[in-house]
């Protein structure tokens, strides 16, 4: 994949990255491929970016991110984790260049059915590179507080999602909540964001699961610049 051309502003700065989030959506159906219609794609751009976490859960071991396309186009994997935990709860981060549409289905293909799926939309421009700089993932069976650590470049933009048995609410630390919602009655799934950011090699980004259900979940989080 080539690298989109580096973006400036007057006087020649470089633009930093904006990061906007879009929406969410749930399907409480079992399936393998999941189909999202008409979601929103906002603003259409050269460089727009359309960048989903996808989360899921089964009893089943090993039934992972297979493809997805959003807008018709084939989506690329940035990230991916699946729980150790009885119901492997599984969250994934997928992107891609899409740069005509105000809408569009996104359609997500797991190796085997899936119990439930949620999905947030997020749309990123003016980014240096498509590629994210880093990414973190975390998985713990036996906690209610799930984190990672991202290297941010000056100026980046930044992501998390987190899937749990959880029947109450998520608390974000590091960015800001964009989504909390239930998939199922005892399946909820959340996701933060934040731009501008200060470079940090170090940052740590968390959520952490108000009291209710049990404690399995996992969480992923990735930055651009």
């Amino acid at each position: 994949m080539i690298p989109l051309a580096r973006m400036r502003g007057r006087g020649g700065r470089r633009k930093l990255p904006e990061l906007e989030f879009l929406g969410s959506a749930q399907d409480t159906a079992n399936r393998t491929t999941y189909e999202f219609l008409a979601q929103p794609f906002g603003d259409a751009a050269a460089d727009r970016e359309i960048i989903c976490i996808v989360h899921s859960e089964t009893t089943i071991d090993g039934r992972v991110f297979s493809s997805a396309t959003i807008g018709g186009i084939g989506a690329d994997l940035v990230v991916e984790i699946e729980g150790s935990g009885w119901a492997h709860q599984h969250v994934a981060i997928f992107s891609v260049n899409v740069q005509a549409g105000a809408s569009g289905t996104i359609s997500v293909t797991f190796t085997g059915e899936k119990a439930d799926c949620g999905l947030e939309i997020y749309r990123m421009v003016d980014h240096t590179d498509r590629i994210a700089a880093d990414t973190a993932v975390d998985d713990d069976a036996a906690t209610t507080i799930w984190s990672g650590v991202l290297n941010i470049p000056q100026g980046a933009v930044a992501l998390a999602g987190v899937m749990a048995r959880n029947t109450n609410t998520y608390t974000f630390a590091g960015l800001v909540e964009d989504n909390d919602a239930a998939i199922e009655a005892a399946a909820r799934h959340g996701s933060a964001s934040a731009q501008e950011l200060t470079a940090d090699p170090a940052l740590t980004v968390s959520a952490t699961k108000d009291a209710g259900g049990s404690t399995q979940g996992v969480f992923a989080a990735a930055t651009w610049r």
